[in-house]
């Protein structure tokens, strides 16, 4: 029960808890903490995850965790770049969508599996979706607009995705839904109708 209490009070926001293989959760707070909650005693273990901030007390706003498998997971970030953490060595690696660190386009809002290879990642970001092969590190960005005279910034602010074999589901902030083909790189935007007058 201290153990629960400990995790609870350590940040009022939490991400969903998403659960691994072995039936047990891990437990993201918007602020950084991390925690992995065995659901069959109670006891919860604090992933000792590295920052790369100057000061490691600055929070780490974190916006989404992928489980690759028992010992590998995925974490975005909306303070910019992405991580990987390996729990058996905890070790922490970052990787940077722009090589710019302080850029904008460095932050990733989702991350997701692609249906056939589960080596490659796709990546939700403010600058369209990446794809990244975890084993290589490769990073691709191949996000056109399939009616240019349609596309505007909005277009590639992307909050969440969800991935089917071919297609990428997507939406994107103050543009509507989307859904982007992974073997053109064209994406399709279907745009929010508000009633006349009403702004989003």
């Amino acid at each position: 029960e201290s153990d629960i209490t400990s995790m609870w009070s350590s940040s009022i926001s939490f991400l969903n808890p998403v659960e691994d293989s072995k039936g047990n959760l891990y437990v993201v707070t918007i602020s950084g903490p991390t925690y992995y909650f065995n659901t069959k005693t109670g006891s919860t273990d604090y992933l000792e995850i590295a920052s790369n901030n100057l000061n490691n007390y600055i929070p780490q706003p974190y916006s989404d965790l992928y489980i690759e498998n028992d010992t590998s997971i995925w974490l975005a970030r909306y303070n910019g770049r992405f991580l990987h953490y390996e729990v058996s060595s905890k070790k922490t690696t970052y990787y940077n969508i722009t090589a710019e660190e302080t850029s904008f386009k460095n932050i990733v809002t989702c991350i997701r599996r692609d249906a056939k290879n589960k080596e490659l990642l796709w990546l939700a970001t403010k600058d369209g979706i990446y794809s990244f092969h975890s084993k290589s590190g490769l990073l691709q960005r191949d996000f056109k607009c399939s009616n240019v005279t349609d596309s505007t910034e909005n277009d590639v602010d992307i909050l969440n995705i969800d991935v089917t074999d071919d297609t990428i589901w997507f939406t994107s902030r103050k543009k509507g839904v989307g859904c982007y083909d992974i073997k053109t790189g064209r994406y399709t935007i279907f745009p929010y109708q508000l009633p006349s007058g009403q702004n989003i």
